[in-house]
């Protein structure tokens, strides 16, 4: 079973940090995407690759220890924060506040 209390406590870390933000400012507003909205909205989701790389960049660069139980835990927050964050850098407040 989760410990809801530890994976809140983890994520607000992370979340009073600004990982997020400053993960998804550095690795994806450098590019424009390659389709619409309405493509990103339905299709897009965040790569394994960037996910395990943002676990890294909070180990490293931001000093926040996340365990790989840590991780599995907060896979789906983190990565429906980064995909909304994604879609709002690309699109504005109609494809952040959709996904």
């Amino acid at each position: 079973p989760i410990d809801t209390n530890e994976t809140s406590a983890k994520y607000r870390e992370i979340f009073h940090s600004n990982a997020i933000e400053e993960f998804v400012y550095d690795r994806f507003t450098k590019h424009l995407p390659a389709y619409s909205i309405e493509n990103f909205i339905s299709g897009y989701h965040l790569p394994t690759t960037e996910f395990d790389l943002f676990i890294s960049y909070l180990n490293s660069q931001k000093r926040i220890s996340v365990t790989a139980k840590e991780a599995k835990n907060l896979h789906d927050l983190i990565q429906s924060d980064i995909e909304a964050l994604v879609g709002r850098y690309y699109f504005g407040r109609e494809a952040y506040y959709k996904i």
